[in-house]
């Protein structure tokens, strides 16, 4: 019987310390994703258009190249800053060419992530990517702006 027991605690011990170590590397990433948020935010912030309805809108494609005909992935951030809270929400739709015509394309997909700040707490509602593609597209986004404001010469 005491046999028994000691087993059951060095493997309860064993599994409390995978979750804690995954926990902590979950918080990790939560991090990093929240500090892309908050770099996204700040860049658009001055460069987006202001709707009439007082919404900030941002639109641009992802890809390396300065030309966006030939891009396949179009974003678009939308950004409603209300009271002592701000809401972002981030789309990124995948277009596909239909013809020998490149640059007639059709969506094939589309993902969203919203994210949401009230005073000085970040954080993700929903996203429609795990948590390494959140990470991935989120830098992937924050180059794409950052290269679309200085070919447009916005600061």
């Amino acid at each position: 019987m005491r046999s028994n027991k000691i087993w059951l605690f060095f493997f309860l011990r064993l599994v409390l310390s995978y979750f804690l170590c995954f926990s902590s590397d979950l918080q990790a990433d939560q991090k990093e994703i929240i500090s892309l948020i908050r770099e996204i935010h700040s860049e658009i912030k001055p460069a987006a258009l202001v709707t009439a309805d007082g919404l900030r809108l941002w639109q641009s494609f992802l890809g390396q190249d300065d030309d966006d005909t030939y891009k396949d992935d179009h974003l678009v951030i939308l950004v409603q800053e209300k009271d002592e809270s701000v809401t972002l929400w981030i789309q990124v739709t995948k277009f596909k060419s239909e013809s020998a015509q490149l640059t007639a394309k059709r969506a094939i997909s589309s993902r969203m992530i919203k994210a949401v700040i009230q005073g000085q707490n970040w954080f993700i509602e929903k996203s429609d990517y795990n948590l390494s593609e959140t990470e991935k597209i989120l830098r992937e986004i924050l180059v794409s702006i950052q290269k679309k404001k200085k070919l447009l010469g916005v600061k």
